[in-house]
């Protein structure tokens, strides 16, 4: 599939939101835990806190993410209620050190949240996952009972304000006005730099291969980070050249 969309030979999987979430988290599975995904997934930052990500949110619980070496991912686990989250990821340490580790993705492209205000989908899902985790159909999940539990919101463009209503609605439902919500949110072409910097590290040919593959199915579909413009083969010194300026 994913050679299919870079040679354009499958255009309505292109731009697919699911799509994109089952090759890139699919192709995780066949990397090194602590190389590819809980690279990318812990520098999710805290919305109420941008300077501090997952990592550091869990250091000073006394967890240490890097210690995790198990991954089990649930692809769109339903909800007795017909929530369908993306992505669900369970990361377990088998030092047994370390209680297991959740975190449920939501993934979006080219697309904002598919509701709001009463029915906010962050607000269900941050339901779901903290208050309700047994709704889920999924025996794996429905019997979770790890209280390390975190919501990232996986999106092309900055969501603050997506995050800022979620975070209102989650609030007006709360037992106190003083609990905390954490909603952490990441953008897709932070992932070019969880590339570069596994290629930079000792892996396999099967490895490098994986990793360049990704790299060129996301370009093909625009989630390439942007590094300026290339120079211009113009002369815009000419005084014949009308420049539209914008107010």
């Amino acid at each position: 599939m994913l050679k299919a969309i870079v040679n354009h030979k499958c255009s309505n999987y292109d731009y697919s939101e699911d799509c994109l979430t089952s090759t890139i988290f699919g192709a995780f599975r066949y990397l090194d835990i602590n190389k590819g995904i809980l690279t990318f997934l812990k520098d999710a930052r805290l919305y109420s806190h941008s300077s501090e990500n997952i990592e550091q949110n869990l250091k000073i619980k006394g967890i240490d993410i890097n210690k995790y070496d198990e991954l089990k991912c649930y692809f769109w686990p339903r909800t007795k209620e017909y929530d369908e989250p993306d992505l669900i990821c369970l990361f377990k340490d088998n030092s047994q050190d370390q209680e297991d580790l959740v975190l449920l993705v939501e993934c979006k492209f080219k697309s904002s949240k598919s509701s709001s205000g009463d029915r906010d989908q962050l607000m269900r899902y941050y339901d779901d996952l903290h208050n309700k985790i047994d709704c889920f159909n999924n025996r794996g999940v429905s019997e979770l009972k790890t209280s390390l539990r975190y919501l990232i919101y996986l999106t092309q463009f900055e969501a603050g304000k997506e995050i800022e209503e979620s975070i209102e609605e989650i609030k007006k439902r709360a037992k106190s006005s003083h609990d905390l919500v954490e909603i952490f949110s990441l953008k897709w072409d932070e992932l070019f730099y969880v590339f570069e910097r596994y290629r930079d590290s000792d892996i396999s040919k099967a490895e490098s291969t994986i990793i360049d593959d990704l790299v060129e199915y996301m370009e093909v579909i625009g989630l390439s980070p942007f590094c300026g413009f290339k120079e211009l083969d113009v002369d815009i010194t000419n005084e014949d050249k009308i420049f539209f300026r914008g107010n």
